[in-house]
């Protein structure tokens, strides 16, 4: 009998220094411990703690999809109205009803939410009782605040509507809207840290030799990682075993395609990160200008792997061309392809206080999701004679890079 108590105490002792020491991430889906540090910014269970570390420590984006169309089309339709759907903010108060778990998710949802808020009911008065939405109202908008709002962007003349054509012909004779009107000025960056410039005949015209137009866009303006017309699969392979170097989980995801096809820049923000890595082989680190996501493009081309105007601080616009799949990586020496299938590996990591950059308490999300949702906008691109260089053929103007160039 004193046997069998001494075992049960020290089974009892063991489970008690696990708990202690356990590493401090969520052990549900909406990232609370009893008794332990929350993610909710502010609100720490040990008052003594109060002010320390204050800021979010863990996030599972699961998010679909079909959710973020659905939240997005009520944001769009509602901007120009006196009630504005913002959704981020829809998103946030299902994420805080459903715990975080979009399995659950019905459309029917949203459009009871979305007519609440229309009928004139406020969103404070919609989450008071809802603990955790300022928690996932911070934590989507991690995600996803770069990518909708106004933008200027060229579309094909037959695309443009009719207050467009005039307003193009009452620019006619003088600078051209091109040339940094509406506010942006010639010294605002253009992808690499290049200024604006005159646009040449041949770069007004598409590739199919017509005229293209300038508009005023409110919408989404954050992009697909790959290039328009060029073919790629994948699946959701977010946290997967992968075993070069040390064993691990795969913190990104990985889309098959061509070598050579022209990358993306997601978001508009600025390079952090450029050469060689012996896991991603040459890679890209673009952060956002609000330093909330750092964007991470892996396994570039061998020989040619970005666009040559970038180098650390380069500031590029929201679809511009930044690099070039490939298979490059799993090698400490340079310029190695190593990789048995050419892939761009693209990860998104949020930081919601620098501490969180680099080392075990890095945030990276599942993307699978929201690359679907990016789909629906792929930036078209052109090879450019005599280089192995392509290029984006609708330039845009994001109000972001403007107000970072100032």
């Amino acid at each position: 009998m004193q046997i069998v108590i001494g075992l049960e105490a020290l089974a009892v002792f063991f489970l008690l220094a696990a708990y202690i020491t356990g590493p401090a991430r969520p052990a549900s889906r909406t990232g609370i411990f009893p008794g332990r540090p929350s993610p909710l910014s502010g609100q720490e269970t040990d008052p003594a703690q109060s002010g320390k570390d204050d800021f979010i420590k863990w996030v599972d984006f699961d998010v679909t999809s079909d959710a973020m169309t659905q939240a997005f089309r009520f944001d769009v339709a509602t901007c120009q109205q006196e009630i504005h759907l913002n959704w981020v903010q829809l998103l946030a108060v299902l994420g805080a009803r459903y715990g975080g778990d979009f399995s659950r998710y019905k459309p029917a949802d949203m459009e009871t939410l979305a007519k609440r808020l229309q009928d004139g009911e406020t969103i404070e008065a919609v989450t008071k009782d809802l603990k955790y939405y300022p928690y996932y109202l911070e934590a989507y908008g991690a995600v996803l605040n770069g990518m909708v709002g106004y933008y200027e962007i060229q579309i094909p003349e037959s695309e443009a509507p009719a207050f467009a054509l005039a307003q193009e012909q009452d620019n006619a004779g003088g600078e051209s809207r091109a040339q940094g009107e509406e506010g942006q000025g010639n010294d605002a960056p253009e992808s690499g840290g290049q200024k604006d410039a005159p646009e040449t005949k041949e770069e007004a015209l598409t590739p199919s030799g017509e005229r293209k137009i300038w508009v005023t866009k409110y919408g989404l303006k954050a992009f697909h990682p790959l290039a328009k017309h060029f073919p790629y699969s994948h699946y959701n392979d977010f946290g997967v075993s992968r075993s070069y170097g040390y064993r691990r989980q795969h913190l990104g995801h990985d889309m098959m395609g061509q070598t050579g096809t022209p990358v993306i820049a997601v978001e508009s923000g600025y390079v952090e990160a450029i050469g060689w890595n012996q896991y991603g082989g040459w890679r890209l680190g673009i952060r956002s200008f609000d330093k909330k996501r750092y964007y991470y493009y892996a396994h570039l081309r061998k020989d040619y792997p970005y666009q040559s105007v970038l180098k650390e601080g380069s500031i590029v616009t929201a679809g511009d061309v930044i690099g070039y799949l490939g298979r490059t990586g799993y090698s400490a020496t340079e310029n190695t392809n190593n990789i048995d299938e050419p892939h761009l590996h693209f990860g998104l990591q949020l930081i919601f206080d620098e501490s969180q950059k680099e080392g075990n308490n890095e945030i990276w999300i599942d993307c699978y999701e929201l690359i679907k949702f990016l789909s629906v906008n792929r930036s078209e691109s052109v090879k450019v004679d005599g280089t192995k260089e392509w290029t984006r053929i609708y330039q845009m103007k994001d109000p972001a890079v403007a107000e970072e160039s100032r």
